[in-house]
């Protein structure tokens, strides 16, 4: 399985896999109720916020839309657009109007009604992850390009921040609660990293797991954050862990 989400109240599911199919579960029972074949590994998944639409990121550079309601019978997609790379995840617009999509090393917005695609913003490396920034009405993305932590500003569609490192990003994350800081995890070490988000500098190194730290999120609240690695743990750490004294 490549992809995973819920919905916002929990009860339904969705995933993407391997076997180029997306599937649309009872979240609280474990039942399937929809799959819809694509013709590569889904790579990324999305529940629209009324649970009646499913947006999937395909590695044969498509994004589509299926129709997940009990009286939507048909498999074909709403909307099926062709990017310029292969897409590895999606996201919904706080307003559902707009889908966030990497393709390869640049992001696009597409615009659901009438599929039309943004002008892409060029991220400097292959995005491995993507998260908001906060909530999703803030329009605010971080994303892992390569060895860059890129900040983008989807209502504009422009890049707020970037900052290079010096190795592969598996997943950033930042938090409004604490704009000051991001966090990484990344392809090559067992660390989770907090940087400043002035110049990109080490702040705090967090020792813990034993093996390349796949994701790192922050809650809701900002008060903690998560993280899960190759060692087949997730930890959830204080965020006071990475604040000064």
């Amino acid at each position: 399985m490549w992809s995973a989400c819920v919905n916002l109240d929990a009860t339904k599911a969705a995933t993407g896999g391997g076997d180029s199919v997306a599937k649309f579960w009872d979240a609280t029972t474990g039942t399937e109720l929809r799959s819809f074949d694509h013709k590569h590994i889904v790579k990324g998944v999305a529940l629209d916020s009324a649970t009646t639409r499913l947006a999937t990121a395909c590695s044969d550079k498509h994004v589509r839309v299926f129709d997940v309601t009990d009286g939507g019978s048909s498999a074909s997609p709403l909307l099926d657009v062709a990017l310029t790379g292969a897409c590895r995840s999606v996201l919904w617009s706080a307003d559902d109007s707009a889908l966030l999509v990497p393709a390869f090393d640049k992001l696009y917005k597409v615009d659901v009604a009438s599929g039309t695609a943004s002008d892409p913003v060029s991220l400097g490396g292959e995005v491995q992850d993507m998260a908001w920034v906060g909530p999703s009405s803030a329009g605010q993305l971080c994303l892992a390009a390569g060895k860059n932590a890129v900040f983008v500003d989807t209502h504009k569609m422009a890049i707020t921040a970037s900052h290079k490192l010096d190795y592969v990003l598996e997943s950033v994350a930042a938090h409004p609660a604490h704009p000051e800081y991001f966090l990484t995890g990344g392809k090559d070490h067992v660390w989770v990293q907090a940087h400043s988000m002035k110049d990109g500098s080490v702040v705090t190194q967090l020792d813990g797991h034993h093996g390349p730290v796949h994701v790192v999120r922050f809650t809701n609240e900002g008060d903690r954050f998560v993280t899960g690695s190759d060692d087949s743990t997730v930890r959830i750490w204080s965020v006071n862990s990475i604040l000064p004294e």
